[in-house]
């Protein structure tokens, strides 16, 4: 006897993430892993290691180890079977994806505020671009979550609620002109004896100047503006479900995949360690205004309530009917001040101090705001005097290397005061706080859905969660990164770990041991 339609089986649902390797994507797999379900992940090849090596490297990080132990090694075999790997690079193109595709949750971007123009276009608008285009070509109609940020509207309006941002700039003209003027510098570049750098010197400052020509804050929020207009275009313009997810500022986790949980230092991170080795004097902010913090979990369970609650069930608040809108914040539901959020950090030092290299514990001076102009003005006229006091004490036998030795870490601290000027102070001194009014529905109507999860962040008890999850969580990342760092001594020679030694130059705000 031949099955009915109601008895036939349903297929598994099939799954395509985007920055799969990234913190938030970290997170998402781990999740998706528990369904099943036949989970594509896209992953860039790096030299000397393919896409799927550097996937078996994934599941092997701490962000999985409570799903393989729960599942065991039978369970970790059948969910590996379920995997498929995507080599590609979005900001170069696709190969053609599955046409089956039933969701696609893409966080790949980067998330650089003070990237090169033309990197930033690529990663967070062609990327978006050629992820549309290759899934219209496979003729996939899924549902995309486009996970984007919430300072897409910083400083444009007092309160940015959830729907497109208002603004009619041309995106792939903007995309065109940023790539023109890269290859234009790496022409000049190449008939002038100058260092390979500057170009990217030279681009970080049009990317800065462009943005703000524009209305935006910086490059990144401009890039990632511009890729929702993409999505907005090339998906829900032609009729196909979207929704866009805007996180503030996104840090440890508070449950899972376990408390404490975060991979590297995120965006107030670098600053709270500055501050832990001494290094941060003042920051630019003021102390009753509000940091919008939100634990990684909280992004996820956003994520997977968007991907279970219908677009007809929020289709009162969905412009068209085809694109929604979801901050994920604290900021209106839960808010904290940045004088609480510095009292939480300044209790727990006080009881738990780092350490300097020969294991003297630290003793912070006090975390200070002030006006971002007067401590740049400050920390100049500082620099100033003691880069012409190491040139005259040059003049001076005998003095000048023991002298330089003592002046060059206090010029270097300066200029990465001045850096955390530029790149922070539009985040810690911006009046823009971020609605969740929709947000808040979604995730009670997942978990009338029975969706597992869907933290309410009002019952964040940030005394609890900075003191005895974050900032625990963040000294132990502090203390593997300078065990990374730290030099080994071969013979008579003592050299920095390749790789780490490349890290640290690429990420100096994250504070080197």
């Amino acid at each position: 006897m031949s099955r009915t339609v109601r008895q036939l089986p349903r297929r598994p649902r099939s799954v395509l993430l985007t920055g799969t390797t990234g913190f938030v994507g970290q997170a998402v797999l781990e999740r998706f892993l528990r369904q099943e379900a036949f989970v594509h992940v896209l992953i860039r090849p790096r030299t000397g290691r393919t896409g799927t090596e550097r996937l078996n490297e994934l599941l092997a990080k701490e962000a999985f180890d409570g799903w393989r132990q729960e599942v065991g090694a039978a369970g970790v075999a059948r969910a590996r079977a379920r995997l498929r790997v995507i080599e590609a690079d979005l900001a170069h193109g696709l190969p053609a994806l599955p046409a089956d595709l039933d969701l696609v949750v893409h966080s790949a971007s980067t998330v650089s505020f003070d990237a090169p123009w033309d990197h930033s276009m690529r990663a967070n608008v062609l990327g978006p671009q050629h992820l549309y285009e290759a899934l219209h070509a496979a003729g996939a109609r899924p549902h995309v979550i486009h996970v984007s940020t919430a300072y897409v509207g910083t400083d444009r309006v007092a309160l940015s609620t959830e729907e497109p941002v208002e603004h009619d700039v041309d995106w792939r003209g903007e995309v065109a002109a940023s790539l023109a003027r890269r290859a234009m510098l790496d022409s000049e570049a190449g008939m002038l004896p100058v260092p390979a750098t500057s170009g990217d010197t030279r681009m970080r400052e049009l990317g800065r100047l462009r943005a703000n020509q524009l209305g935006w804050t910086d490059v990144y929020t401009m890039s990632k503006a511009l890729g929702e207009r993409v999505a907005e275009e090339l998906w829900a313009g032609r009729g196909l479900p979207l929704t866009v997810l805007r996180p503030t500022i996104i840090e440890s986790a508070v449950a899972r995949p376990h408390p404490g949980w975060i991979d590297g230092f995120k965006v107030a991170d670098p600053l709270i360690a500055a501050y832990a080795k001494d290094r941060l004097v003042a920051f630019p902010g003021r102390p009753e205004e509000v940091i919008d913090i939100v634990p990684v979990d909280v992004v996820v369970d956003a994520v997977m309530a968007a991907d279970a609650v219908p677009h007809e069930d929020t289709a009162a608040h969905t412009p068209a009917g085809h694109a929604r809108y979801f901050q994920v914040g604290t900021g209106v539901s839960n808010p904290i001040t940045l004088d609480r959020f510095r009292a939480h950090v300044e209790d727990y030092l006080r009881a738990h101090p780092w350490t300097s290299r020969d294991g003297t514990p630290i003793r912070p001076r006090p975390w200070r705001f002030l006006p971002p102009g007067d401590i740049d003005s400050w920390a100049s006229r500082r620099s100033t005097v003691l880069t012409r006091t190491a040139d005259l004490l040059d003049l001076i036998p005998g003095l000048s290397k023991p002298t330089r030795r003592r002046i060059e870490p206090a010029i270097r601290k300066l200029t990465l005061l001045r850096n955390y000027v530029s790149i922070y102070q539009p985040y810690t001194c911006s009046r823009t706080t971020y609605d969740d009014t929709q947000t808040r529905r979604l995730l009670t109507r997942a978990a009338e859905l029975g969706v597992e999860g869907a933290l309410d962040v009002r019952r964040i008890d940030w005394h609890d969660y900075i003191r005895n999850v974050h900032m625990p969580s963040l000294t132990r990342a502090a203390e593997r990164r300078r065990r990374k760092l730290t030099p080994v001594v071969v013979g008579d020679t003592v050299r920095m770990p390749a790789r780490a030694a490349a890290r640290a130059r690429k990420t100096p705000i994250a504070g080197n041991a």
